[in-house]
């Protein structure tokens, strides 16, 4: 009856409803702070904690698959949240809906119109920070998530037994600090190879499959992968939150906080809910209350005559029944034991020990842990070598080699024979079939069928010159025909790149190119000399394929230009 009872106290789908609603307490959170202008992802803690406590709040009790149903929640919820803060972002700075504004996330993504390195990095650091918020709170919760268990009935009191011959056995703090200690600090580890992982994408984004694979790798997949892997070989650290008793032939797990929690039971005042009991920081009179809590608790489950006690005490005092040993390694035994139901009848389950007890050995015939539980020297070394292989993977992967980029002329315009187009500032050596259409104002290419317009500028600065460069996209990027668009080099929202000229003068320019659902597109090319003249240079054309023959043409005509009035330094 009492299996039954305790099934019912979960709800499912009040459990969800709470996961959902503290999943928008979260998401709020995250838009709200990441509109004040602080770093967003701090708030991933906040929607870890928010979305599984809300199914366990509605929900009446976080099992196991709740713990699933909340964490899935988290993540989709965490995207949303990243996503929708970009949006309030972008309609405040171009003055569109939010709903809109979403809706574009994906195309100005794909275009490079927003910093991808920027835009990762930010939902990689979000969802680490995610994971930091659920990883306690679903330990807190799954720790205290025990099968409705009875006890077998009180033995009878056995010759010489009393409540005094109880042993109980505790972790001292200072057998599990080294292991806690050095545990935290190669997770702390992780997080150098990740920052620069995610800085040197940052200085040089790439979008092709490659590099968005490595960068999910590096900073997601394979952080969360070694912190969940970290966190089951820190568990025996948490050995402090219990303690063991043995009366007769039966062994007793007693969890500490709630023991104390029990009235009767309790040994001490402190505020530790949060930090657990720690042996070693009671003074020397709650240890003592402590011990004999303890033996009064197991004394009364194991010889007590009051079922209710005994059900009260159940929620703190776990029963080890004909505990059998499994396996063993250098932190832990693994003990398979019979659990019994309401009903009276045994299952076997199993339990973690530590071997952080001095004196305690859980089986007959196992030996007693002789000093503080060791550390995990490979997984120091596992953690370091991946920050090691993130930070010059990253660099490898997306370093940008600088320096200055001379373009070679399109082989199709190197030609012996040129038509000059002049300007006040610059002359011009263009293809002689390329034709001028006076009254448009611009080069028709008959072989390309595209349209080349050149325009020249004075007195321009390089902030200008980007601004003349993006704001075709400030145009089109609401059109719904527009698709995205693209930098001939990486980092060209940051600055211009160097090119050197046919005649030896060194200029910036870069060329932006804007793709159309149609099939269409549209090329922009700016360069800036030294004496502040724009040369822009714009082309349209029908077919995908034309894109590289125009980018190259542009260029073509950067390479082939040069000043008319002489000595100015270009």
């Amino acid at each position: 009856m009492n299996e039954k009872k305790k099934k019912k106290q979960e709800s499912v789908i009040a459990g969800v409803a709470g996961a959902f609603l503290g999943s928008l307490v979260g998401a709020a959170v995250i838009i709200l702070v990441g509109q004040l202008g602080y770093v967003a992802s701090l708030s991933g803690l906040i929607m870890a904690v928010c979305t599984l406590k809300g199914y366990e709040m509605l929900g009446g009790t976080l099992s196991r698959k709740g713990a699933v149903i909340a964490c899935l929640m988290t993540l989709v919820m965490s995207y949303v949240a990243h996503q929708a803060g970009l949006a309030v972002s972008i309609a405040r700075e171009v003055g569109v809906n939010v709903f809109t504004a979403f809706q574009s996330i994906p195309y100005l993504l794909a275009g490079g119109y927003l910093n991808t390195g920027a835009y990762w990095g930010d939902l990689a650091m979000l969802y680490l920070f995610v994971l930091l918020g659920a990883v306690p709170t679903l330990l807190a919760a799954l720790r205290g998530e025990h099968e409705a268990q009875g006890l077998s009935q009180p033995l009878p009191q056995g010759e010489g037994e009393t409540e005094e011959s109880i042993a109980v056995y505790f972790a001292p703090d200072e057998w599990t600090r080294t292991l806690r200690i050095i545990g935290a600090l190669s997770m702390l580890l992780i997080l150098p190879g990740v920052f620069l992982l995610l800085y040197f994408y940052g200085q040089n984004p790439r979008t092709d499959a490659v590099s968005l694979g490595f960068l999910a790798l590096m900073s997601v997949v394979l952080p969360m992968t070694f912190l969940f892997w970290n966190l089951a070989l820190m568990l025996p650290a948490d050995a402090f939150r219990w303690a063991y008793a043995r009366s007769g032939r039966r062994l007793y797990r007693v969890e500490l906080v709630k023991l104390n929690g029990c009235v009767s039971y309790g040994f001490t005042r402190s505020k530790i809910q949060l930090t657990g009991i720690r042996w070693s920081k009671l003074s020397p009179e709650e240890q003592q209350q402590a011990e004999r809590s303890i033996r009064k608790a197991v004394w009364a489950i194991s010889y007590g005559e009051s079922e209710m006690e005994r059900s009260i005490l159940r929620r703190a005092v776990l029963e080890v029944a004909n505990p059998q040993l499994v396996k063993e390694n250098k932190w832990r035994w693994v003990i398979g034991y019979d659990a019994f139901s309401s009903d009276g009848t045994a299952r076997q389950k199993k339990l973690s020990i530590a071997k952080a007890y001095p004196g305690f050995a859980p089986v007959p015939g196992t030996k007693p842990a002789e000093g503080p539980l060791p550390i995990h020297k490979g997984m120091i070394a596992l953690m370091a070598l991946f920050t090691l292989t993130a930070a010059v993977g990253g660099w490898a992967m997306y370093r940008d080699d600088g320096g200055t980029h001379e373009t070679q002329p399109p082989q199709e315009n190197s030609l012996t024979e040129y038509q000059t187009y002049t300007r006040p500032e610059m002359e011009f050596l263009l293809d002689p079939s390329w034709t001028w259409q006076e009254e448009e104002g611009y080069f028709q290419d008959p072989a390309g069928e595209t349209d080349y317009r050149i325009a020249v500028s004075t007195g321009s600065t390089e902030e200008m010159v980007l601004e003349a460069l993006t704001d075709p996209v400030g145009q089109w990027r609401m059109d719904p025909n527009f698709e995205g668009f693209s930098f001939a080099h990486p980092g060209a929202e940051d600055g211009l790149t160097e090119i050197r000229t046919q005649d030896g003068n060194v200029y910036r320019y870069e060329v932006i190119s804007l793709r159309f659902r149609d099939g269409t597109g549209y090329q922009r090319g700016v360069a800036l000399t030294e004496g502040g003249i724009m040369v822009m240079v714009e082309a349209g054309y029908g077919e995908p394929k034309q894109a590289e023959s125009v980018s190259r043409a542009i260029e073509g005509i950067f390479y082939q230009m040069h000043p008319i009035a002489q000595g100015e330094k270009v």
